[in-house]
C-alpha cells in the first residue's frame, strides 16, 4: 500500500549529514586528480590526505593537511602543510608539492530549498549542515 505525505505548510529547517572517512576519501580521490589520494584521516579540525610520490625512483610517503569546508553547495579541501617520510616540508617548497590537491566537490542532486552552509571535520566523520526552506 502506497501514500504520501501531505504538508498544511512546507516542511522548514536544519539539515546534518555524516560522511565517513571512506566516503570522504573516495571524494578526495576522484577530485584531487593530480594527486593521488590513498586515503583520508579525519581528525578534530582537519583532513590529512595520504599518498606517494616518487622521488629519484623511491616512493616516499606524503600527508597532506588541510581545512575542510562548505560553499555554494559544494565541499571544499583546502591545504596548508605537507609531510613527506614523517618530515614537515618546508616552507619554501610546500607551495610545489600542495599544487593540485586543494579541490571543491559540488553535491548534486539537492532538492530545492535544500542548502549547505557548513562543514566540520570531527574525528572519523566529516559533518555537513545546511537548511531546509519550503520542501513541497
Amino acid at each position: 500500500m502506497g501514500g504520501r505525505l501531505v504538508f498544511q505548510q512546507p516542511p522548514t529547517g536544519t539539515l546534518r549529514v555524516e560522511l565517513s572517512e571512506g566516503k570522504v576519501g573516495r571524494i578526495a580521490a576522484s577530485e584531487a586528480t593530480e594527486f593521488p589520494v590513498r586515503s583520508v584521516d579525519l581528525e578534530e579540525g582537519s583532513a590529512v590526505a595520504q599518498s606517494e610520490v616518487a622521488v629519484f625512483g623511491q616512493a616516499v610517503p606524503v600527508a597532506v593537511e588541510g581545512g575542510v569546508g562548505a560553499r555554494d553547495n559544494a565541499i571544499v579541501f583546502e591545504p596548508y602543510g605537507a609531510e613527506a617520510a614523517g618530515v614537515s616540508v618546508p616552507e619554501g617548497l610546500v607551495g610545489q608539492l600542495l599544487q593540485g590537491t586543494a579541490f571543491v566537490y559540488p553535491i548534486g542532486g539537492l532538492p530545492p530549498g535544500v542548502r549547505i552552509t557548513g562543514a566540520e571535520v570531527e574525528r572519523d566523520l566529516l559533518v555537513l549542515t545546511g537548511e531546509v526552506a519550503g520542501l513541497t
